[in-house]
C-alpha cells in the first residue's frame, strides 16, 4: 500500500487535473452511465478510495449515494477534506451490510497477494446487487516497472489472464477489458525504462512517483487523445494501465 503521506499529498493534489486520473474517472463514469444511463441513485461503493479524486468527481456528476473506504489512515483524512463519506478498511476484510449497483476497485488489487484477490472477490461478489457492476482499472504488464511502483509500494503488474482465472474463480463474468493508453504507451515505456536504468546504476533509499502535472496545454491535449483513442477503440492491445467490467 500507499504508505507515505508526502504521496497520498501529491495525489491529493493533483488527481482533479492530471490526464491520467481525468480520463480515468472519465472512463469509469462512462461505464456507469452506459449500464444504468441518468439514474443517479444507484449505490456505489469506491473500494480502496485514496485521496477521493473518484468518488469526488461522481459527487460532481450528481451521484448522491457513494461510499468509499482505504486502508490508509492518511487518504481517509484527506478524502473526508472533501466532505466524502469515507471509512477506514482493508479491502479483503471489508464488512458491510450494504448493496452495491457499482462496486469500484481501481489500482488497489496490486497489493494483494493471489488469496487476498480472491478473498476480495468474494467480498464484492456478495455485496454486488444481482445487476450491479464491478469495475477495475489496475497497474498492467511488467514492462511498465520503473521506480514509479517503487514510491507507491506496488507489488505487482497484471494481464487480463490473471483477472480471467480470479473472477472465474469467483463466478464473476467479464464483460469487457481494454489496456490503456495504447497512443502513448511508447512514451511511459521509455519513461520507465529511463527509471530502471538510473536504479539499476544507482539505487536510491527513497523514490517519488511520477504522476506530475505536466505544462496546462499539453496535460489538456494526452487527455483529449486518450479519451478520443478509448471512444475509437474499444480495446487497446497494449498499455501500462487494465481497464475492466464485471458482473455477475
Amino acid at each position: 500500500m500507499i504508505n507515505t503521506p508526502e504521496e497520498h499529498q501529491k495525489m491529493f493534489e493533483v488527481e482533479e487535473q492530471l490526464w491520467w486520473y481525468k480520463a480515468l474517472h472519465h472512463f469509469v463514469l462512462k461505464a456507469i452511465k452506459t449500464k444504468f444511463k441518468n439514474k443517479k441513485t444507484i449505490n456505489i461503493l469506491d473500494a480502496g478510495c485514496g485521496t477521493g479524486g473518484m468518488l469526488l468527481a461522481l459527487k460532481k456528476e450528481g451521484y448522491n449515494n457513494l461510499q468509499g473506504f482505504d486502508y490508509s489512515k492518511t487518504a481517509v483524512n484527506l478524502s473526508k477534506k472533501r466532505e466524502l463519506n469515507v471509512s477506514e478498511a482493508n479491502l479483503s476484510s471489508f464488512k458491510t451490510e450494504d448493496i452495491f449497483d457499482v462496486i469500484i476497485c481501481n489500482d488497489a488489487f496490486c497489493y494483494l497477494k493471489d488469496n487476498e484477490i480472491n478473498e476480495t472477490l468474494a467480498i464484492f461478489k456478495s455485496i454486488l446487487a444481482p445487476n450491479g457492476i464491478i469495475i477495475s482499472n489496475n497497474n498492467a504488464f511488467n514492462i511498465f516497472w520503473g521506480t514509479h511502483d517503487i514510491a507507491i509500494v506496488s507489488e505487482r503488474r497484471f494481464i487480463q489472464k490473471e483477472f480471467n482465472f480470479f473472477l472465474k474463480s469467483n463466478h464473476l463474468r467479464i464483460n469487457s477489458y481494454t489496456y490503456w493508453t495504447f497512443i502513448f504507451s511508447p512514451m511511459v515505456l521509455a519513461i520507465r525504462l529511463g527509471q530502471r536504468l538510473k536504479h539499476f546504476i544507482s539505487p536510491q533509499e527513497t523514490y517519488f512517483s511520477d504522476v506530475d502535472i505536466p505544462s496546462k496545454w499539453i496535460n489538456d491535449l494526452i487527455y483529449k487523445i486518450v479519451v478520443l483513442e478509448h471512444k475509437i477503440l474499444k480495446y487497446q492491445p497494449f498499455g501500462s494501465s487494465l481497464f475492466w467490467i464485471a458482473s455477475h
